[in-house]
């Protein structure tokens, strides 16, 4: 006895959506997760799906890239799966975050839908930028 979500059931009846989890997911195109009207739901890849949620709650004019209140620095961070993120680190400027965010979007462009791999190729990406601690900044 499987539960399914709203969305994914207006999706299936009226978009001709077959559920699969990774290469074609329900997006709410105004971002609310509560409303399930057909007109505010459409299909898209998983990455997109991520990038518009990173996109929505941005405080950068830069797509993966926020302001961190907490460390005072910009944050970027870029989706690797379903819900999971890595954070690529904490930078003095904007452009660098972006500019680091964008190298990892390639790989992650590369390499998808293959999620550990991506994983594991951020990763080693994300250490060229790691000074100490949780405060990074390259020079």
């Amino acid at each position: 006895n499987k539960t399914m979500r709203a969305h994914k059931l207006v999706a299936m009846a009226f978009l001709n959506h077959t559920p699969d989890g990774y290469d074609e997911v329900v997006m709410h195109i105004n971002h609310d997760k509560s409303d399930n009207r057909l007109e505010n739901l459409m299909l898209g890849g998983q990455n997109e799906n991520t990038r518009d949620y990173v996109k929505k709650n941005k405080t950068s004019r830069f797509l993966g890239v926020h302001w961190s209140e907490k460390n005072s620095r910009w944050i970027s961070k870029i989706g690797v799966g379903t819900g999971k993120h890595i954070v690529l680190g904490f930078f003095k400027s904007e452009e660098r975050a972006r500019n680091v965010y964008e190298g990892a979007r390639k790989i992650s462009d590369e390499l998808y839908p293959n999620f550990e791999l991506m994983r594991e190729n951020i990763l080693k990406y994300r250490e060229k930028y790691r000074v100490h601690g949780n405060i990074t900044e390259r020079t």
